[in-house]
């Protein structure tokens, strides 16, 4: 590098030195302040429990609606699921084939989990909740439901 190149990179290198730093102070004072927003807050659901309708050791089970009238079924899995690959049924008979049941959704690993109802689930007073594995095509659990 010749003698003049060399003062300019020296140059340019303390320019960055000096600027970066300050750039990076000027951005931290530049961000706006907090955001308020309105409506629900994360940390507060924006269901309403109706009534508690299943109790298991493994499971408990709630009808909740939200402000659109929406009703579902909130099952809280106690314990880390044995059958990863289970899924939520649910029928109006508990020995019923697996085709007389609907399907509500996955079973998830562990915690709460919302699946939508219809009114027809609403207005029938007995439902059973089936929990089903489709690899080996077996009932694992079924858990009756008190909707009324």
């Amino acid at each position: 590098m010749i003698l003049r190149f060399r003062k300019r990179h020296r140059l340019m290198w303390i320019l960055i030195g000096v600027l970066l730093p300050l750039a990076y102070v000027l951005a931290l004072l530049a961000r706006p302040g907090e955001i308020e927003t309105e409506g629900t807050q994360l940390n507060q659901p924006s269901t309403q429990i109706v009534r508690e309708v299943a109790t298991t050791p493994t499971l408990d089970a709630w009808l909740s609606n939200d402000e659109l009238n929406n009703h579902y079924l909130e099952i809280d899995y106690k314990e880390t699921a044995k059958h990863p690959l289970a899924t939520f049924y649910l029928g109006s008979e508990a020995d019923g084939k697996i085709d007389a049941y609907r399907l509500l959704g996955a079973v998830g690993a562990q915690g709460r989990q919302r699946f939508l109802l219809d009114s027809i689930a609403i207005a029938q007073g007995q439902q059973y909740l089936l929990q089903y594995d489709p690899i080996k095509k077996e009932k694992i659990a079924t858990i009756a439901l008190k909707m009324e």
